[in-house]
């Protein structure tokens, strides 16, 4: 496995963190929104009112691209999208159609939130055209005083497998800011995705609080004998608030994942939160904010009395940290680190997973904004052998705005993966990958609704 990866993700961790981070803390009250603090915004993607609870973008872009051969040599190139069969250049296109609406009546709020949209690219006198979508709804409906019922729903159709090899700061199974990127999304596998949960929590005044969740997460492969996959859970969630700033929390979850065709095993996972969420601002300034959360899990398998068997229950600590700290009017900062257990579509066990995210952004003038993200995961499944991987991105973007709807940009990206030799992986996947490329090219969103 690689390990070059580390130093360098340390590195960028360690430059990003701010001074006032190591500071006493000082802080008392939680500092305002942003949008209050500073109200500096950029020239392009603006519209007239930010805080209009109903929008509707139209979006697209032209560009050219360069990447290397990712894909040489390597095992599975029947899955990869054509555009990377081959190193040099080639021309893309994307638009998207995106819907939002967050209503309050009363005490009860609604949201919905939706897009379709397509990619198109051009390569050696070949066109390719891949089309997406989502759609998700959301609800709070209070019951009485005291009691508040949570719901959501989400469906989504995408192209492509999804290693979630970049577990999201805040604990979710998913890559985060990486999700449906089609820079990290390479083997053509179409598939709808569904997404379920439900929640219930009694309020036993200004302190405390109980909730009871559910989750159901079903992945359906629609062109291939790669195994569809579905993973649930249920827990049960006590908090008590000690201080303005920490919250303790006692709490039992119980999590599956296993395979739609039934022909893998059902790997269990028992998640025992006893632990403490803290977030506070540091410093007088009040730039400085961080926030920590801690938790353990206990992974069930269902051969314990095989021979040959370990017939002990594993135990691990979980936990999460992220700290963020603002840079005059428009610039931000942010570190974060996790520590999970993750279900990942087509395999039978759950990996034991450490990300580190680091990523700052904001603008140079009123016209240009610059961001960075680094990402670094490590990875290892409960069993015997070389079992893990490790794995990196990175992208770099400027964007230039020609009028508040249009904008010329230009992006650099670094994707790698490396798995084990032990880990059991699908055929039509490779068990390594390097990519690194350019685009180019200009932009435009323009607001329908706004």
């Amino acid at each position: 496995m690689k390990k070059h990866t580390s130093p360098i993700l340390l590195g960028l961790l360690v430059a990003l963190m701010p001074a006032e981070a190591f500071a006493q803390l000082i802080g008392s009250d939680s500092p305002p929104p942003a949008s209050v603090r500073r109200p500096y915004r950029g020239l392009f993607g603006n519209s007239d009112d930010p805080n209009t609870p109903q929008s509707l973008v139209l979006s697209a872009s032209l560009y050219g691209a360069h990447d290397d051969n990712v894909s040489a040599g390597l095992s599975g190139r029947e899955t990869f999208d054509p555009r990377l069969q081959r190193s040099g250049e080639y021309y893309g296109a994307t638009t998207a159609l995106a819907y939002s609406l967050a209503k309050n009546v009363g005490r009860a709020s609604f949201g919905v939130n939706s897009g379709v949209g397509a990619s198109g690219y051009y390569y050696d006198e070949r066109r390719s055209v891949v089309p997406h979508g989502q759609v998700s709804a959301s609800a709070s409906l209070p019951l009485g005083r005291r009691n508040t019922v949570h719901l959501n729903q989400q469906v989504a159709y995408t192209r492509y497998y999804r290693f979630l090899l970049f577990p999201s700061p805040l604990g979710g199974d998913d890559d985060g800011a990486l999700a449906g990127d089609p820079d990290v999304e390479l083997f053509a596998r179409p598939a709808v995705r569904y997404g379920t949960s439900v929640g219930f929590s009694h309020s036993f005044g200004s302190r405390s609080s109980l909730s009871f969740t559910y989750n159901h997460h079903y992945v359906d492969y629609l062109e291939d004998e790669f195994a569809g996959w579905r993973s649930q859970g249920a827990g049960i969630h006590y908090d008590r608030r000690l201080t303005a700033h920490a919250t303790l929390n006692l709490g039992y979850g119980y999590n599956v994942g296993s395979s739609i065709d039934g022909e893998r095993r059902d790997r269990e996972v028992h998640n025992l939160n006893v632990g403490l969420n803290y977030s506070r601002a540091l410093s007088i300034s009040r730039r400085t904010s961080i926030s920590f959360s801690t938790g353990s899990a206990i992974l069930v398998r269902d051969d314990l009395n095989l021979p040959g068997t370990d017939p002990r229950a594993n135990f691990r600590l979980l936990g999460n940290a992220q700290l963020t700290h603002e840079l005059g009017r428009t610039w931000t900062a942010q570190a974060a680190y996790h520590r999970g257990l993750m279900f990942r579509e087509g395999f039978d066990d759950p990996f034991l997973t450490d990300g580190v995210t680091a990523a700052v952004g904001g603008f140079v003038t009123r016209r240009l904004d610059l961001s960075v993200v680094g990402r670094w995961s490590l990875a290892t499944l409960d069993r015997a052998g070389r079992n893990g991987h490790d794995s990196m991105a990175a992208s770099a973007q400027a964007r230039f705005a020609l009028a508040q709807f249009v904008a010329l940009f230009a992006r650099y990206v670094y994707y790698e993966y490396e798995f084990d030799a032990d880990v059991p992986l699908d055929s039509g996947l490779p068990r390594s990958l390097d990519r690194r490329g350019v685009r180019v090219g200009i932009t435009a969103s323009l607001p329908l609704i706004r």
